[in-house]
């Protein structure tokens, strides 16, 4: 497909979707959400894709709102919101492992659209930031889910509420992401990481990532029923003799 506000590529197994308006810092505009959520589905239905890799081009990875566009008139932002968490929603429920690489900085809707990946990297003296507050906005694409759930009520008040800049260190030491690499190595450590995950057995990781979002909202009782199932389709399937016969051959297994 062609896209406007994106570019996707695919390369070993592997789809690049790079946030691509580095004259307005990939900030996002109504289109955007369109064509995020249509890039998403594309990479899902390819069968050939197994890991999905998010970046941004430019100076910093987004801004978040494009405030010169027409996303806070009052009916164009309902259907806004309404798209925001339907991407939101499919990117969670996607059976495929999205990696977000983030630089320069991410703020709001940015922020929380890299959040919403299932592994997250930064590059050395990325700043991110929640400034709703400072705008007189409420937060948005997932923001208020995601903060409490990965750090806390008390440090997510504070971050919402004072709308401060923090860096990739902090955003670290607080459990918001999962590695903090040198800005140079950022695009190659990604994609080793991108690689070694299109490795792993597609079946067994798309119920695990599916797994783990669920139990967020599940009792421990539901949690084990549905662990018991999704083992069961494990010991079913081809990549479980794979995984056993490459252990017994102390071999690394081909999925």
């Amino acid at each position: 497909m062609n896209y406007e506000r994106i570019v996707v590529k695919k390369e070993h197994r592997i789809g690049i979707l790079t946030l691509n308006r580095p004259d307005k810092l990939n900030a996002f505009d109504p289109k955007s959400f369109e064509e995020l959520k249509d890039a998403f589905a594309e990479l899902e239905s390819d069968d050939e894709i197994r890991v999905i890799l998010v970046n941004g081009a430019g100076r910093v990875f987004s801004s978040g709102a494009d405030f010169k566009s027409d996303i806070l008139v009052p009916d164009v932002l309902r259907k806004v919101m309404d798209r925001i968490a339907e991407l939101i929603l499919m990117m969670k429920r996607l059976p495929k492992p999205i990696i977000v690489a983030v630089h320069g900085a991410a703020a709001g809707g940015g922020m929380n659209f890299a959040l919403a990946g299932d592994i997250v990297l930064a590059a050395e003296g990325t700043m991110f930031s929640q400034p709703y507050i400072l705008r007189g906005l409420h937060p948005d694409a997932g923001g208020s889910y995601f903060l409490p759930h990965l750090i806390g009520a008390v440090r997510a008040c504070e971050l919402f509420f004072t709308g401060r800049n923090f860096d990739a260190d902090e955003a670290y030491r607080i459990g918001l992401i999962n590695q903090v690499v040198p800005i140079a190595e950022l695009e190659t450590r990604a994609k080793q990481l991108a690689m070694e995950l299109a490795k792993r057995p597609p079946k067994a990781m798309r119920l695990i990532k599916y797994s783990i979002y669920q139990a967020l909202e599940m009792s421990l009782a539901s949690v084990l029923e549905r662990e018991a199932r999704s083992q069961l389709l494990c010991a079913m399937s081809d990549e479980l003799k794979e995984g056993i016969q490459a252990f017994l051959e102390k071999r690394e297994p081909v999925f």
